[in-house]
């Protein structure tokens, strides 16, 4: 134990009132836990340890229901359950500072005001961001109290420690020299309001109705009489200008005699190939796609299959590039309108007609979704292999499960800034299966749990000798 166990609080002692009161008693009662080190393990205890990690709440708000019957039922049942069997337990506290919904939430708060981040700069509103997790972190550990979760808060962590952060570029460049990333183009999902990028999990979709644009390229040579018009359906018509091919279906009679010919991109009229691919959707528009990988996920897996150049005519800020001629200078809203009015000017507008679709946007800001180009790192194949220019990236298969110990790992020991940290991971599935068979053979065994929960000890069996004295 961490501290000297003291008297229980008269609070509770000599509570006598018929209808139980949870303000008369849970917050003394709960410093007396906490005072009395019941939630700090003992690191000299020889016996096998359990730990586990609070998955960590962004700091933007308060708790709600799912943490509440997260942290405050399933894991903390958990960590009590293991104390009792005399355990050495501990359940890690921490926050996240969920840098982009808490830039979104300061922005609006900002905007209460009539302030912008660009008005207020970057360190001052860096500051502001600061403030803002530094008021909501105090918080969240208060209602995690309330809650009765069984924290170790001699250990408390914060994804923006610089402990944490020197964890990261740590196990970072460990892959790196062990040749498990490689860096190549990709496209991502950018956000020209936060100006970042984003994950899929952070990418919704929402139905909308937009314009739907048939739109003509010419035939680059001179075609036999009887030849039919390219034409191309397009909702993004801005994008245009950096168009590399046009793609149609291997099956598609429609198109298979013209694999192979060229056409011109319209405004530009740069020389592109057309080509056949197994994901053309035939039904879609007249059966030719556009191919614009710069600025379009199937379009760049496409283009990666066929070796073709990748054009990006939208910057990082929505607006349109030099690469893209006519169009350079505006917003991409402005440039689709001018498009609009230039192939109608050129008499390549072969129609227009509504479509409702699905429109991708970024979850925390609402945002239409850019796509675009961008050098990265990904994870490789053990030995350091990188996938080919067909745009297959091979799955990582090799384990990074830390060696077993019978002792709290020093990763979850308390860290100052200074100290370096080994962060164990869960176990392979691999190994889950394996132990899993042995379970079966053996007896009953304790199954390790993975994601927010690691233990760090070796499987072994069950024992119901464990005792269940003065562990809270």
């Amino acid at each position: 134990m961490a501290a000297t166990m003291s008297a229980p609080p008269e609070s509770a002692l000599r509570f006598a009132e018929k209808n139980f009161r949870p303000a008369a008693v849970e917050a003394d009662l709960y410093t007396w836990w906490e005072r009395s080190g019941f939630f700090t393990p003992d690191e000299s205890d020889p016996d096998q340890p359990f730990v586990m990690m609070l998955p960590l709440p962004n700091v933007t708000g308060d708790l709600h229901l799912g943490h509440a019957l997260g942290f405050g039922g399933y894991e903390d049942l958990m960590a009590r359950w293991h104390r009792m069997k005399g355990e050495p337990t501990l359940w890690m506290p921490g926050t996240d500072h969920a840098g982009i919904i808490a830039q979104v939430v300061v922005e609006n708060e900002l905007a209460k005001e009539g302030i912008t981040r660009q008005q207020l700069g970057r360190e001052k509103f860096l500051a502001e961001m600061w403030r803002w997790m530094d008021h909501y972190r105090p918080r969240i550990d208060r209602q995690l109290r309330m809650l009765g979760c069984s924290l170790d808060w001699s250990r408390p962590n914060f994804t923006m420690d610089p402990a944490k952060q020197r964890a990261v570029r740590t196990h970072f460049i460990r892959l790196h020299k062990h040749g498990h990333l490689y860096r190549d183009d990709r496209i991502v999902h950018w956000c020209v309001r936060d100006q970042t990028t984003y994950s899929d999990l952070e990418a919704k979709h929402v139905e909308r109705t937009d314009t739907l644009y048939y739109v003509r390229y010419p035939w680059a040579d001179p075609m036999p009489p009887g030849t039919p018009d390219v034409v191309i359906a397009t909702t993004r018509p801005e994008t245009i200008v950096a168009d590399v091919a046009v793609a149609v279906h291997p099956d598609d009679q429609r198109w298979k005699a013209y694999v192979g010919k060229e056409v011109l991109v319209p405004a530009v009229e740069r020389r592109i190939r057309i080509i056949a691919d197994e994901a053309v959707d035939r039904e879609f528009g007249t059966g030719a796609l556009k191919i614009t990988p710069g600025h379009d996920a199937t379009d760049f897996e496409i283009g990666q299959r066929h070796g073709l150049q990748v054009l990006s005519v939208i910057d990082k800020r929505g607006m349109m590039t030099p690469s893209a001629g006519p169009l350079a200078g505006p917003d991409r809203d402005t440039a689709r309108r001018q498009m609009v009015e230039l192939l109608r000017g050129k008499g390549l507008l072969e129609k227009e007609e509504p479509i409702t679709h699905s429109v991708g946007v970024h979850d925390r800001c609402g945002t239409v979704d850019e796509r675009t180009s961008a050098t990265g790192r990904s994870r490789g194949r053990s030995g350091g292999d990188t996938p080919s220019r067909s745009g297959t990236a091979e799955t990582a298969t090799t384990s990074s499960c830390p060696r077993r110990t019978r002792r709290i790992p020093r990763a979850v020991r308390a860290v100052s800034p200074t100290t370096s940290i080994r962060t164990p991971t869960c176990s392979t599935p691999g190994s889950r299966r394996r132990s899993g068979r042995t379970a079966r053979s053996a007896g009953p065994t304790r199954r390790p749990t993975c994601g927010s929960t690691t233990r760090a000890r070796s499987w072994r069996r069950a024992t119901t000798s464990s005792s269940s004295g003065s562990r809270a």
